[in-house]
């Protein structure tokens, strides 16, 4: 549908987007939810809450190093839009630091049922949120305010209708240091994941216009 609305470089200006935040994201990945799923005290409070926090933290570090990069992303790809998508479509990275860990502690006790119909929900409302921001505004924004708006939705979703601990703000040492060593190890498997599955794009963005990169991706 939406490649009936919007043009091919209206896609391929989203795909280098997307490219540069799934690298922002696993290059910062800490694996909060396997050390949730292989941990002794994977049902701890205390242990769930300084996960979350330190979650709430890489968003925001992610936002700050996004703004930081649109710039001169923008002016290596000659693509002046960039320096205002990239900063607005980061944005659904800050929200999705605020969900809660609940959705981890529940694919540890394999309590899934629940789990997939929330995440189905989501994936529908968030695609239609997208077709209509798409009508409404004809550009590559809708692209981006429906990613926004899709993460808001999940965030609300699972707040609401997955059972669990609530978060709270809290750090707690021994946590923290439990989950920067098993951390570390995800750190060096993301590096090649990363590359295997973005590096195409990352440097055909600079080699093709943006209508053959959208048409490329698709």
């Amino acid at each position: 549908i939406l490649t009936r609305i919007l043009s091919p470089e209206d896609f391929g200006l989203r795909t280098l987007v997307t490219s540069f935040l799934i690298g922002l994201t696993m290059f910062s990945d800490m694996g909060f939810g396997p050390s949730i799923m292989q941990s002794k005290r994977g049902d701890d409070p205390a242990f769930l809450d300084t996960i979350w926090t330190l979650k709430i933290i890489r968003g925001f570090v992610i936002f700050l190093v996004a703004l930081v990069m649109a710039w001169p992303l923008a002016v290596f790809y000659d693509a002046p839009q960039f320096a205002w998508v990239f900063p607005a479509a980061a944005s659904s990275l800050l929200i999705g630091g605020f969900l809660p860990t609940r959705i981890d502690s529940a694919a540890r006790h394999l309590q899934l049922g629940r789990l997939t119909v929330i995440e189905l929900a989501n994936q529908m409302l968030g695609a239609l949120l997208t077709i209509a921001a798409a009508l409404i505004l004809q550009s590559v924004w809708a692209l981006v305010w429906g990613n926004v708006l899709g993460a808001l939705v999940q965030l609300f979703m699972f707040r609401m209708f997955l059972p669990g601990h609530h978060n709270r703000l809290r750090l707690e040492r021994a946590a923290r240091a439990e989950v920067t060593k098993f951390g570390k190890w995800i750190f060096f498997s993301t590096i090649c994941g990363f590359l295997l599955f973005q590096g195409d794009r990352i440097i055909l963005g600079r080699v093709l216009t943006l209508d053959q990169l959208g048409i490329y991706n698709i």
